[in-house]
């Protein structure tokens, strides 16, 4: 794929995570085939869908890395890879995972495509939950986040979690107390 490139150089101190892009699609697709494999739930994905946060915190174990440079995971990479692979798997969906939008030292509200990726996880009726440091938090995506919450079928079961350290060191605690 053209892709693979962006999800594949310079593992890990680009800041992006290795992944195979078919790999994770096919391996689900497998587990309706392959009755070897034992009767299990998804319970939890983790997407981390940008390399890049806007704070430089000095416990940030990524802070340090000399080639970190932008990068994201394309969007129909993970509708096509993830949120359908999981609803077209029976097995898979009638387990109901929770899609956890997260950063491994990057921030996933810094991604370019946040406000179609929070409506995906509604449209594909998932629980959902965000690790974010608060910065890009607003009006409009705190109300695109309850939005999609209610759509899911254990309506509005999500969370957003904040790390309230990044913002205390970067000077920004009352900006988001306020948000």
């Amino acid at each position: 794929m053209k892709n693979e490139h962006i999800l594949n150089d310079g593992y890990p101190y680009a800041g992006i995570i290795k992944w195979d892009m078919e790999d994770i699609k096919n391996n689900i697709n497998k587990t309706e085939k392959n009755n070897s494999l034992p009767d299990f739930g998804l319970k939890r994905v983790e997407l981390h869908p940008t390399s890049v946060c806007q704070y430089k915190c000095p416990f940030c174990y990524g802070v340090n890395f000399k080639c970190k440079r932008r990068a994201e995971l394309p969007l129909e990479i993970i509708e096509n890879n993830v949120f359908k692979s999981i609803k077209n798997n029976k097995k898979l969906s009638n387990s109901n995972p929770i899609i956890i939008l997260a950063g491994l030292y990057s921030e996933p509200l810094a991604y370019s495509k946040k406000v179609e990726l929070i409506k995906l996880l509604g449209k594909y009726n998932f629980r959902f939950g965000i690790y974010t440091n608060g910065g890009f938090m607003n009006d409009d995506i705190a109300k695109i986040i309850c939005a999609s919450a209610k759509q899911n079928k254990e309506k509005g079961l999500c969370y957003i979690s904040f790390n309230v350290m990044a913002s205390i060191i970067n000077g920004h605690y009352d900006f988001l107390e306020k948000k």
